[in-house]
């Protein structure tokens, strides 16, 4: 109950009680006991009294949550002691509430017949939804969590909201490239909690938080924007094992223009090898755009590509062979020429089976058993050279 009383209507500041108090105290005792200043100590008397009977009076703050920018806030007359008759709020008011406060520091005048005994300073506060959102890889897809609350949910008797929002009407949007694709209610203002999971890479995501109630107090999320690396092209160089151990080396990792939301490459992430079937690890993890890992012996292996983008792992079989000496290349540096190349290209030694692919590496050409190859077709730009057995090399077409 906030007091049947009619408030504040008169109160009117006739100097402050407290502030009479210092003037009285110099004088005399003698001249304190006259008769003409027996009423002013009593008041004095009482004031002090009914000062130090407000503590729990209020103010009752109601802070807005935005959208709204102004606030509330009351005194409760029956806490305050029956010696407090009126109160006057900075703004003018003289009711037991006074309404429309902007966001600020704030004063209420307590009075007791017409004498100021105490004033209490307060703050009204914008309030906001605390919408925390988290956008992260898990296992192979995305996952996006979130944790809403308002500020005094329950948590303080003297702070509150000028507008309470409705759990049952608040509603918590999962935003697709901007299209909602899923929604969570209710909605409590104390921390509410909730995460989506095995979302597609490649789109972006966003938490949007309405009231649909009355109060319409709102909340966005950071737009996050996923890349989709699915059909990346990682670019290897497997040398195959001569009766010992072989070595894989990733040149770099390339993504499918073609894929839904690609990132410019070359990627960069980390790197990892594991032995089939068993998948276990081999040797260390690499960071960078590229890695390499020699001493392997022949086998079925696997590279895991993790970007450092959010954006889809990739996994790539590779197998290390069992060769003869037989037929390897004298030399293991792959030269081209001339650069740029217009007509023909040609290389040092002759290769088994060559390729050439673009930068994202789909294939182009193919020859076997040459040392050159007719590149008439291909329009200007840059190309890579597979040569069996030997690392690819860029080159120019004029």
């Amino acid at each position: 109950m906030r007091g049947t009383t009619d408030g504040c209507a008169n109160a009117r500041p006739a100097g402050s009680a407290i502030g009479n108090f210092s003037a009285f105290a110099r004088l005399p005792f003698g001249a304190l006991i006259k008769p003409e200043n027996m009423r002013s100590l009593l008041l004095i008397v009482i004031a002090l009294y009914a000062a130090a009977a407000v503590a729990q009076c209020g103010p009752y703050v109601a802070h807005p949550i935005w959208p709204e920018t102004q606030g509330s806030a009351f005194l409760n007359p029956n806490e305050c002691g029956d010696a407090i008759t009126s109160c006057l709020w900075d703004g003018g008011s003289t009711a037991w509430e006074a309404f429309g406060l902007p966001i600020g520091t704030h004063t209420v005048a307590l009075f007791v017949n017409g004498l100021e005994v105490q004033t209490l300073t307060f703050e009204v506060e914008q309030l906001e939804w605390d919408l925390n959102q988290a956008v992260f890889p898990y296992q192979g897809a995305v996952s996006v969590s979130m944790w809403a609350e308002v500020p005094y949910c329950g948590t303080s008797i003297f702070n509150y909201h000028h507008c309470p929002p409705d759990p049952e009407q608040t509603v918590v949007y999962l935003l697709q490239d901007g299209v909602a694709i899923d929604s969570l209610s209710p909605v409590g203002c104390l921390a509410t909690q909730h995460e989506w999971s095995g979302l597609p890479f490649g789109y972006t995501y966003q938490l949007y938080l309405v009231d649909h109630g009355a109060c319409g107090s709102e909340a966005w999320g950071a737009a996050v924007e996923t890349w989709s690396c699915a059909g990346a092209d990682v670019v290897l160089d497997v040398q195959s094992s001569m009766g010992s151990t072989g070595s894989i080396e990733v040149l770099e990792v390339m993504p499918d223009p073609a894929s839904i939301n690609p990132p410019a490459g070359p990627l960069e992430g980390t790197f990892r090898l594991w032995s089939l079937p068993g998948y276990e690890q081999v040797g260390d993890e690499q960071t960078g755009t590229s890695a390499y890992w020699d001493g392997l012996p022949p086998g079925d292996y696997e590279v895991l590509f993790a970007p450092d983008l959010l954006c889809d792992p990739v996994l790539t079989p590779v197998t290390v062979d069992l060769i003869s000496g037989i037929g390897i290349h004298a030399t293991r540096n792959l030269h081209t020429w001339p650069q740029p190349a217009h007509n023909v290209l040609h290389w040092n030694g002759t290769a088994n089976t060559a390729r050439i692919t673009d930068l994202h590496g789909r294939l182009l050409l193919q020859v076997r058993n040459t040392d050159r190859m007719d590149v008439a077709t291909l329009v200007r730009g840059t190309y890579l050279l597979h040569v069996e057995g030997r690392s690819a090399t860029r080159f120019v077409k004029d």
